[in-house]
Formats: structure tokens, sequence, C-alpha cells
């Protein structure tokens, strides 16, 4: 999959084992865990709506780089001691998690964030954009 990847002016483009359906339906069912185990009640879609973001080690390379430069470390060896973290099988999963905003790191090269919001006209829009541009982004190739 990593040694499909692409880049192309605007995005990178590489060959993914799911589609968009299958990434979001996963990006929930990660969010609905994390959420049951902060909360230890399950999460409810008639009061709550999830914003989910997906991002790979070619979108995130930017944001290593300046923080490398900047602080002289790496960001996800930081991120394995931040008290709001969980490292999972020496890192090969970080999972950080502050009030309802969950990220997930695998590998130090996917990023999946999740953001549990009071479902509401605005909210939900956004929760649905989100999921759309994945749909169309993640096609099985």
């Amino acid at each position: 999959m990593v040694q499909s990847a692409r880049e192309e002016p605007t995005e990178v483009k590489m060959t993914l084992p799911i589609d968009g359906k299958e990434l979001v339906e996963y990006m929930h069912f990660l969010g609905k865990g994390q959420y049951f185990k902060k909360n230890n009640i399950a999460f409810n879609s008639d009061r709550f709506v999830m914003v989910v973001l997906y991002a790979n080690k070619q979108v995130t390379k930017s944001f290593q780089d300046a923080y490398i430069v900047k602080h002289k470390t790496n960001p996800y060896r930081d991120l394995e001691i931040n008290k709001y973290s969980e490292v999972i099988n020496n890192g090969e999963c970080i999972i950080y998690s502050k009030n309802n905003n969950f990220m997930f790191v695998f590998h130090d090269f996917t990023i999946i964030t999740i953001k549990i919001l009071r479902k509401n006209k605005k909210n939900t829009l956004v929760a649905l954009k989100k999921e759309r541009e994945m749909f169309n982004d993640f096609k099985r190739t």
C-alpha cells in the first residue's frame, strides 16, 4: 500500500485495501470504542456526531519536520509520554484521548482523528461533509 503512494500537485494517491465507506465504518468503530472506554457509556448517535479525519505520512510530513526543527525531538515520541496518551505495543499505536477528541497514530504513519460533538444541524453537516470527502477520496482500485 505505502509503496504505491505517488504525490500529485494537490494530493497523494495510493492503493488501499478498503474503500471510503469501509474506512469511515472503521473510524466509527474506533470512536465508539474509545468513547465507551473514556465515558463508561455507549456512544449515543441520537445525541452526538463524530467528525472523522484521516491523514497519512505524506500529509503530516511538513508538521513532523517543523516540529523536529523547533523542538529537536520526534513528535510521536513526545506524544507517547503525554499524559493523555496510551501507547499500545511499544508505539505501534498511540491513542491520544482528551475530552471527547481522539487521535489514533498507527506506526508513526497513519493518523485518524475523531471529534465527538453534540448533535445539531451544523455539526451533523460538518460530519457528513467529511465522510462524503472520504467516500470520494478513498476508492478501491
